[in-house]
């Protein structure tokens, strides 16, 4: 009898676990990465952890790859490496900036087109000049969102997208969660199916990212690490953590991504790989990756379409890294970087909703680039 239970179960679960995909991992010298110097990383995380404005009480997870591999995964204080972490508005270039170029490249929009060809509420005299680029880019004019009673998602959507912009589009940058709404509407309007089941149908499943997605299940949830009270009330384990993203039911083009450093660093290896995954599987072709990733000048420095890249607000950027570099940071408390002159990445991933954290992924960037022994 113990047998056959034995059997059933794997069995039942063996599918999970054939289906998960991870990167190699390796030693760091094996990448040409100098292990006594990442070894500050320690010494950042437990400064960070031992002071109350920054990770106090709560923990954090560091992922470095470099070649396809990672060097180096630690989780410190309470985390676990196969933490599964709310994402905030690393959800902007991951999913919602991510679906928008897959769409371009399917010939079903275009970048420099007018946001009024696919939302009928921008056909108004202040809207009608406001490109996809502008709302990628936060240069559309728009603040972060209307505000408003949230009880309602269907009047709050409304609000959004009835919104009037505050500037005329180009003319200064304002980092805006609803222009990424407002795309991830156009994503829907334009495929067909929401943000979630779209990039997890095109983009996540083809890369083995088995554990990143909206709205996780009870089985993801019980390894998310929970986030803090927010403006509509308390939170459990797998529920976002933005008060917008919340009140659209947890599916939003700003926030609502959840994944683990595992997952994330598939996809950094697809975009280092210029789209294709470690495996094989392509997503993306080069030119829709370089023009992803190729700096647009904006007031204050330079954005990609849905990538940090060089700005005067981007303090989560390791200062170290190259001009071509791009990331996110995300108010969760996460930071995820990409140098594709060096072939590496950073993930810094914890449950603090402040910028506090900020500068510390910044530091612990750094350190990656300084252990570099081949550039």
């Amino acid at each position: 009898m113990k047998r056959l239970s034995l059997l059933l179960f794997v069995f039942l679960f063996l599918p999970t676990i054939v289906d998960a995909e991870q990167l190699p991992r390796c030693k760091p010298s094996e990448v040409a990465l100098d292990e006594t110097v990442l070894a500050k990383i320690d010494g950042l995380a437990e400064e960070a952890l031992a002071d109350e404005k920054v990770l106090l009480g709560k923990g954090c997870i560091v992922c470095v790859g470099r070649h396809g591999k990672i060097a180096f995964l630690k989780s410190y204080d309470d985390k676990k490496t196969d933490t599964v972490f709310d994402l905030a508005s690393v959800t902007k270039p991951v999913a919602t900036g991510t679906a928008i170029m897959l769409l371009a490249q399917q010939g079903k929009l275009n970048i420099d087109d007018a946001a009024a060809l696919y939302l009928k509420e921008f056909d108004t005299p202040e809207k009608r000049t406001i490109t996809i680029r502008h709302l990628l880019t936060h240069v559309g004019g728009f603040l972060q969102g209307p505000g408003g009673d949230l009880s309602n998602a269907k009047e709050f959507k409304e609000r959004l997208l009835t919104m009037e912009p505050k500037s005329k589009p180009g003319e200064s940058y304002v980092y805006s969660c609803a222009s990424f709404i407002m795309l991830g509407e156009i994503v829907e309007r334009v495929s067909g199916q929401n943000l979630n089941d779209f990039t997890r149908e095109n983009i996540y499943k083809p890369l083995g990212m088995n554990e990143t997605c909206f709205l996780p299940d009870e089985v993801l949830s019980q390894r998310a690490a929970i986030t803090v009270a927010s403006k509509l009330g308390d939170r459990k384990p797998g529920q976002v953590n933005d008060f917008q993203a919340f009140a659209l039911g947890g599916i939003s083009g700003n926030a609502g991504l959840f994944s683990t450093a595992d997952d994330l660093a598939l996809f950094a290896v697809m975009m280092l790989n210029q789209g294709e995954s470690q495996t094989g599987k392509r997503i993306f072709d080069k030119n829709t990756v370089k023009n992803m990733t190729a700096p647009n000048t904006i007031p204050g420095g330079f954005r990609g379409l849905g990538w940090a890249m060089k700005h005067e607000r981007d303090v989560h950027r390791p200062t170290k890294m190259s001009p071509s570099a791009y990331g996110h940071g995300g108010w969760t408390g996460n930071a995820f970087w990409i140098d594709p002159k060096y072939d590496v990445f950073t993930i810094f991933l914890s449950n603090k909703t402040n910028r506090a954290v900020y500068p510390l992924a910044s530091k612990i960037g750094d350190v990656v680039i300084d252990s570099i022994t081949d550039k």
